[in-house]
């Protein structure tokens, strides 16, 4: 059991080596090439932004057959690379997305069907992107993340803080369930390579302090009704990554 244990770590430990490896080849010949004239300054911003950085990595996770969190990444990736995309087609790629995503959900219904038909375990997702339902000691959210997957519903009464560290992956933490006190309450995130979604109720105010290096921050809730007496203030960093807050 240990050996065989050994194995897949020595594997796992392998496989992630080589996505950074790829990563670092492809941002140096994509640097390269700018310099070269070879391709395109706006080009080379779509292909070395963020967006992009997250859907190799869904296309990491699909190869690696963690289809749901591959699927969730690559759909993060073409919401924010429309407006992109669609400069430098000189089309609205949005018509293209639909049709995209079905072919995708046909082609991953199909894998996780013949998955379990054979019991290797392809296209099972709890282990992938695992829900949790989550109550802290000290009233202190503690989330830490990587190469994977996770959806925490926090039960707090009342929620005074936290943190929350992803690398290469992506986290769900839903917070509707919960209450913050009046004043300011604090919330740090160090996220590289990977995406966070914030579901708050919609009275808190969001102030986002984060220093983000080719990434970004988005307040989508709607039906805003936001007491200024409740503030979350989200800080920290987001390095090749997304953070957004929803409802």
């Amino acid at each position: 059991m240990k050996t065989k244990q050994k194995i897949q770590l020595s594997r796992g430990h392998a496989s992630v080596k080589f996505l950074i490896a790829f990563l670092f080849i492809a941002c140096g010949g994509l640097l390269l090439a700018r310099n070269m004239q070879w391709i395109t300054v706006p080009v080379y911003d779509l292909l070395v932004s963020w967006q992009a950085v997250v859907a190799v990595i869904g296309v990491y996770s699909l190869v690696r057959r963690h289809l749901v969190f591959g699927l969730i990444l690559l759909g993060i990736s073409a919401y924010y690379l429309n407006d992109q995309l669609s400069a430098l087609c000189g089309t609205d790629m949005q018509a293209f997305m639909l049709p995209a995503i079905l072919i995708l959900i046909g082609i991953v219904t199909v894998f996780s069907h013949g998955g379990r038909s054979r019991n290797h375990g392809y296209g099972r997702t709890p282990e992938e992107f695992k829900t949790m339902n989550y109550t802290s000691a000290d009233g202190f959210l503690h989330s830490e993340n990587a190469f994977s997957g996770v959806r925490q519903v926090i039960l707090d009464e009342m929620l005074k803080g936290g943190s929350i560290q992803t690398r290469f992956g992506g986290s769900i933490i839903d917070m509707r369930r919960t209450d913050i006190p009046v004043g300011e309450t604090p919330l740090d995130v160090d996220c590289k390579f990977g995406g966070i979604e914030l579901y708050v109720p919609a009275d808190w105010t969001i102030k986002c302090l984060c220093s983000t290096f080719m990434g970004g921050y988005e307040d989508k809730r709607w039906e805003r009704e936001e007491n200024p007496q409740k503030v979350l203030v989200i800080r920290g960093t987001l390095s090749w990554s997304g953070l957004v807050v929803k409802n």
